[in-house]
């Protein structure tokens, strides 16, 4: 298939299975269509007339849900596969604030994105101080953790929405902040 030259594309993980989906949204004319790709099946998926709070593109059987209002990553994806319904959450960009366990540590939060860049995982981690930014590759990932570096720092993020740093062989705890 040809695609129209604007979509958007986002990557996704089942919530019960963590097997990984990709849904490109379209528009071709007037009409708007998602390609969601679950599970080695590729679904080619028509919206629906609007409705207020989601927007439903479907096919038949499949129906693909996602909200319609403006910080739309905070509601998370279904999938209706004709049998069973999964709930999906966003992979890329995730932006998270983490803050240290310890309160004596340096830094003390980071501001951390998780993205997809191509066909390789990314993590950015942002702070006021220059010194503790940083571009890291993914360089291992399974279904509970996932694992950033460049060999010199390396970031561990669990699926407990906790992480470490790793600077010069020392170890920083951080948790995700409620506060942002």
């Amino acid at each position: 298939m040809v695609f129209p030259e604007f979509y958007q594309v986002e990557y996704l993980k089942d919530n019960e299975s963590g097997e990984d989906a990709r849904m490109k949204i379209y528009n071709k004319g007037t009409t708007s269509y998602a390609e969601f790709v679950f599970m080695n099946t590729t679904y080619q998926l028509k919206l629906k007339p609007e409705v207020l709070k989601y927007n439903e593109y479907f096919d038949g059987k499949y129906s693909l849900k996602l909200s319609a209002e403006r910080n739309y990553k905070q509601v998370k994806p279904t999938f209706y596969d004709g049998e069973k319904l999964h709930t999906f959450s966003y992979l890329t960009p995730t932006n998270v604030v983490y803050v240290a366990t310890d309160k004596k540590a340096s830094p003390s939060f980071l501001d951390v994105i998780y993205y997809t860049d191509t066909d390789s995982s990314y993590v950015k981690i942002l702070h006021t101080d220059v010194e503790h930014c940083y571009t890291l590759p993914q360089v291992e990932a399974s279904a509970k953790t996932a694992v950033y570096s460049n060999g010199k720092v390396q970031w561990g993020m669990n699926n407990d929405r906790s992480g470490v740093l790793v600077i010069n062989n020392k170890r920083l705890k951080f948790v995700e902040s409620k506060s942002f």
